[in-house]
């Protein structure tokens, strides 16, 4: 890339390459190759193994979904275990970037309904639940409420919020103690 722009949240890594296709910015990257830790025996090493692309979603950039290619390394220890490299973009298993899933998180509760998060975000309903899910338990171990974009909410989004925290595995009791302390 011939480009003195750097990426927010992009600083640590080497980008290879960017196109526009069908409206969306394309982002080939990688990590520079360094001495990482072995998690099985505690060696260090920067012998590479093999080189893996995953495909991921990332936020949108200028107003356009962005879909990053990451060329991620495998390293290969002198104890023959072989190990992912670690870095700032994604976690282990997924295909949606860290700042996605943010993203989509603070927007499942803020909108008034999962499917126009889902529709924003260009995934599906189930996945904006399954994000929206994960912050639940957090918010009732620390004792806060949901932060929601009105003081007063209206009551179809109550009914949406209380049928798909119904699903979430919690007892209704803790639900409705989330919406008492409103």
């Amino acid at each position: 890339m011939n480009s003195t722009i750097t990426l927010p949240g992009f600083e640590e890594t080497l980008i290879k390459k960017t196109e526009t296709r069908n409206g969306q910015y394309i982002i080939h990257f990688e990590m520079p190759i360094t001495l990482h830790d072995c998690p099985y025996c505690g060696g260090q090493t920067k012998k590479v193994h093999d080189y893996r692309i995953t495909k991921l979603k990332h936020v949108k950039i200028a107003e356009r979904m962005t879909i990053l290619f990451y060329r991620k390394r495998r390293y290969v220890c002198g104890c023959g275990k072989r190990f992912a490299e670690k870095n700032p973009i994604v976690d282990r298993f997924q295909r949606y970037s860290k700042d996605w899933n943010q993203m989509a998180k603070l927007r499942a509760v803020k909108e008034k309904t999962f499917k126009e998060t889902a529709e924003q975000y260009g995934t599906s309903v189930s996945t904006i639940i399954r994000r929206f899910d994960r912050i639940i338990p957090q918010a009732l171990h620390k004792k806060q409420s949901i932060p929601l974009s009105s003081p007063s909410m209206s009551l179809k989004g109550m009914q949406e919020m209380k049928s798909f925290s119904s699903s979430s595995r919690m007892g209704k009791q803790k639900i409705q103690s989330i919406f008492c302390q409103r």
